[in-house]
């Protein structure tokens, strides 16, 4: 089966049947009679089933794990008849020591995990008297079951769960059983991923729960590929690649959402990010990579791609590349024009953009003019030159004295950060020119009227011309 069929099985098919196991949480806690007679010989069970978790030595993991999920908790702690298979503390690190897995189980896809946690779970009390060989028992992953083996030990159905001993049985709750095993058991949908992707940029992406966005976005680009188009989840597995990638917190802050572009586009966006060969932040210079989009995006040491900082290098090195934790969302020229008016639009630098419209400026900085070089103010450099011009809006300066100012942050050519030297001069649409100064703690400019001002940030590529960040206000004279 194709990865990105398994990964969608895995994300959507058992999530509706999931639904339907709260519902029958439910009915087990309003009808469950529970009615096991006791011989007397051994006491009455005290504790839930999460009581026994948390009470029993040895699956401190499992009891850290389940925590993350309230709708587990609720159910081991119902009356209903349950039983659960507990994986011990060292089961877990076992898992956790797998080559290429994860060592923060906690960072895996939450839904990958809620989904090998219930495989677990029987929605019956099974005591061990009851495992008997060839028994077929249906877990709480729907469509997922786990069998007896001749022997008593467990099969999952995984390649590598095939032989699971249970190490300590039938501790008794007041809802149920819990036997405690060596092995995490992986559901084979689930296992066939990990299989294939473990290890693998796709991998990290796919199975990273700070990546969850972008795996979806991810998914639905591969759900419109055309019979040319290679899917972006292969590409990722097997094609040795460098992705800068925006995590969840990005897309909430752009207010963007998976449905709001069709597959083609975020096809576009994804490949965008994506170049190819390994490439660690230790070798990204100042200069310029063709994605995998056949776009441009332009790099400053290994700390910023077209502006946006990166603010984990070599989060996750894998076996066919590197992947790179970016604290912004690259949009190429392909998707909205990506002119510098649109970049520094989209980029939130709202008073650049309200002082453009005002002065005319908007026009000149659109396509197909230019190319030019923006040094931009950040907008609370405009609040300043407010209080110093007394003014309380940009459209209480003069016309013409706001043009005058904001074409002396404008270079009729462009000038990448790796294109600039010290001492050099550059002119501005002012016609008064403005020099770079470069020392070892970076760029900065001098300004027409004497003032340095430093640049904050550095490439941010538009279709007609590059944006630097600046921390003030450029002044002609």
């Amino acid at each position: 089966m194709a990865v990105k069929k398994i990964i969608h099985l895995i994300f959507k098919r058992w999530l509706l049947p999931f639904l339907t196991i709260l519902v029958v949480l439910g009915y087990l806690t309003v009808f469950s009679t529970c009615n096991n007679e006791k011989n007397g010989e051994q006491p009455e069970p005290t504790e839930t089933i999460f009581g026994i978790i948390q009470n029993t030595p040895g699956l401190d993991s499992l009891e850290r794990y389940i925590q993350f999920y309230p709708e587990i908790v609720t159910l081991i702690n119902s009356s209903g008849s349950l039983t659960l298979f507990a994986p011990s503390n060292s089961a877990f690190e076992s898992l956790l020591s797998t080559e290429g897995f994860p060592s923060d189980i906690t960072k895996i896809n939450s839904e990958i995990i809620r989904g090998v946690l219930f495989y677990h779970l029987i929605l019956d009390a099974i005591s061990s008297q009851e495992l008997s060989p060839g028994k077929v028992i249906n877990t709480a992953f729907p469509g997922e079951i786990i069998e007896i083996n001749s022997d008593g030990t467990l099969k999952t159905g995984s390649l590598t769960n095939t032989n699971i001993e249970i190490t300590q049985a039938d501790l008794e709750a007041t809802n149920g059983y819990v036997h405690i095993v060596e092995d995490v058991f992986i559901p084979p949908i689930i296992g066939e991923v990990l299989i294939e992707l473990t290890g693998t940029v796709a991998g990290t992406i796919i199975l990273g729960g700070d990546f969850s966005f972008l795996a979806n976005a991810i998914l639905r680009a591969d759900s419109s590929i055309t019979q040319e188009q290679m899917p972006v989840l292969e590409i990722l597995r097997d094609e040795d690649v460098t992705i800068f990638a925006p995590p969840n917190d990005v897309f909430e802050a752009v207010g963007l959402e998976v449905a709001d572009l069709n597959g083609q586009q975020w096809r576009i966006i994804i490949l965008y990010h994506v170049i190819g060969g390994t490439v660690t932040s230790q070798n990204l210079v100042d200069r310029i990579y063709t994605s995998l989009l056949g776009e441009d995006i332009y790099t400053t040491t290994g700390a910023f791609i077209n502006g946006f900082p990166i603010v984990v290098p070599d989060a996750a090195p894998a076996s066919n590349g590197t992947v790179h934790v970016l604290a912004g969302f690259l949009r190429p020229g392909l998707i909205n024009g990506g002119d510098i008016v649109e970049v520094a639009t989209f980029q939130g630098f709202d008073s650049l953009t309200v002082a453009l419209e005002l002065t005319g400026l908007k026009s000149i900085l659109s396509t197909p003019n230019g190319p030019f070089t923006v040094f931009t103010p950040p907008d609370e450099a405009f609040v300043g030159l407010l209080t110093g011009l007394g003014a309380t809006r940009l459209s209480d300066i003069p016309v013409a004295q706001l043009t005058a100012i904001l074409s002396h942050h404008v270079v009729e050519s462009v000038f990448y950060s790796s294109d600039m030297s010290d001492g050099m001069t550059l002119n501005t649409l002012t016609g008064v020119d403005i020099s770079v100064n470069i020392n070892q703690t970076g760029i900065s400019l001098t300004d027409g009227s004497g003032v340095v001002t430093p640049v904050v940030a550095r490439n941010v590529t538009a279709t007609n011309g590059v944006i630097h960040v600046v921390g003030g206000i450029l002044i002609p004279q």
